[in-house]
């Protein structure tokens, strides 16, 4: 049998033509059967491309919810772009099918050039993409082959319509304000976003540390039963885009208090950090007790660090300046008194706590220290600082979108590093 031939059919069409040789010599010769030793190697050869594709189907995955995001976010800022012009036209008398016409204009002409040049884009740096090291084994220096079909125009066509659609029914339904309104939001821009209106990031959290228990307890992102074969948990295969996303999030939960801080408008910040480490002291100074079978020696330091925390919110509820100096040396002398008689022990569960304690007072001093200085400052820095602190908001995305960015290409750099050390592991065992 000439096997050169074999060589230029698909793996899955091979595949299928066999099962057809097969039924059709026992149907034809009864009692007959075919042995080709080809159904083996097609079977090692999927084996080993299913997990192969899955870094690269990872790293496809945090790609497309970034660039939707990045897609959602653009939009975004140019609905708040456009609220100035909107609400003027619609002050002026133009009606919602004029606005439908003007933006589906301006989006037809950005859309159509990107329709026609994204497939030859795309099909001319495939074709580069043979120059590669990578593939230089496979296409001896020469281009990777490229097949002109159809469908690579058509998904491009259907992709430019959903744009179409995201970039003109954005801007209609934000037209619907009037200039009072938009006047409204200029002045006062909202301080909390609506997913932490409604604490849906709250929600968001709880369901991403459910995902990666259960990718900490499976240790693979791959699942297979008794009547399946191997296949890919898509619940698990999203746990890297939840990472960012919950670290963005949180991050966009503490950047208006950590604006507010930086800038001497608020103290905010310090108070949820005092009541966090003493909270956190004290379940970490009781847990301790109770591992050491001294559950009533750990009451003590638990008393003296709830006093601390009192002290501390009785200095802040000072009026006068005086109070204020009197409550922040009670404070040292109490941090000072935990330090002494509690000293932070390496290997316990309270050290980091202990330490995070003792910065009650520096944090105070800094945050003192940065309202004088707001007031002596340039005013190139501090009307910055201000500006950022009126509308936090419209910075968190762009935090968000750098989170995701920056998780792309780190595990877009480890994993052709992962694909190589499998195939020399591989090549090694075998």
């Amino acid at each position: 049998m000439d096997k050169e031939p074999l060589k230029k059919i698909r793996p899955e069409e091979l595949s299928m033509r066999l099962d057809n040789l097969e039924g059709g010599m026992a149907v034809q010769m009864q009692g007959s059967a075919v042995f080709t030793g080809i159904t083996a190697l097609l079977d090692r050869f999927e084996r080993r491309s299913f997990f192969t594709g899955i870094p690269l189907l990872l790293l496809l995955t945090i790609m497309v919810i970034t660039v939707l995001y990045y897609m959602s976010m653009m939009v975004s800022y140019l609905v708040q772009s456009r609220e100035d012009d909107v609400a003027l036209l619609r002050s002026r008398g133009v009606s919602m099918a004029q606005l439908v016409r003007l933006y589906a204009i301006e989006g037809l002409v950005i859309t159509a050039m990107a329709v026609v040049i994204a497939p030859l884009l795309a099909m001319g740096i495939i074709a580069l993409s043979g120059k590669l090291p990578y593939f230089t084994d496979i296409t001896g220096g020469a281009f990777l082959p490229v097949n002109w079909r159809w469908m690579p125009f058509l998904v491009a066509a259907a992709v430019g319509a959903l744009s179409l659609a995201i970039f003109v029914i954005p801007g209609v339904i934000g037209a619907r304000t009037g200039l009072i309104i938009h006047k409204l939001r200029s002045s006062r821009p909202p301080d909390v976003p609506l997913f932490q209106r409604y604490y849906l990031d709250i929600m968001v959290l709880a369901i991403g540390g459910l995902v990666f228990w259960e990718l900490n307890a499976r240790g693979q992102l791959v699942s297979g039963g008794l009547f399946s074969g191997i296949e890919i948990n898509e619940a698990l295969l999203f746990a890297p885009v939840l990472l960012l996303t919950l670290v963005a999030l949180v991050f966009m939960r503490f950047f208006p208090l950590f604006v507010r801080f930086i800038s001497g408008e608020s103290p905010a910040l310090i108070h949820l950090y005092v009541w966090v480490i003493t909270a956190a002291l004290s379940f970490t100074l009781a847990l301790d007790g109770y591992r050491q079978g001294d559950f009533t020696g750990a009451l003590p330091p638990i008393g003296l660090a709830l006093v601390t925390a009192a002290a501390y919110w009785a200095t802040q509820r000072a009026e006068r300046v005086r109070a204020r100096l009197y409550g922040l040396v009670a404070q040292i002398a109490l941090t000072s008194a935990f330090i002494y008689f509690y000293p932070p022990t390496d290997g316990t569960l309270a050290y980091i706590p202990t330490l995070g304690f003792a910065a009650i007072v520096p944090l105070q001093l800094v945050f003192y220290g940065l309202v004088l200085l707001s007031h002596r400052a340039p005013v190139w820095v501090s009307v910055s600082l201000w500006h950022m602190a009126r509308n936090p908001l419209q910075y968190s995305w762009l935090v968000l979108l750098l989170v995701m960015v920056t998780g792309l290409a780190v595990l877009a750099t480890t994993v052709g590093g992962t694909l190589n050390r499998s195939y020399q592991e591989r090549i090694l065992y075998d």
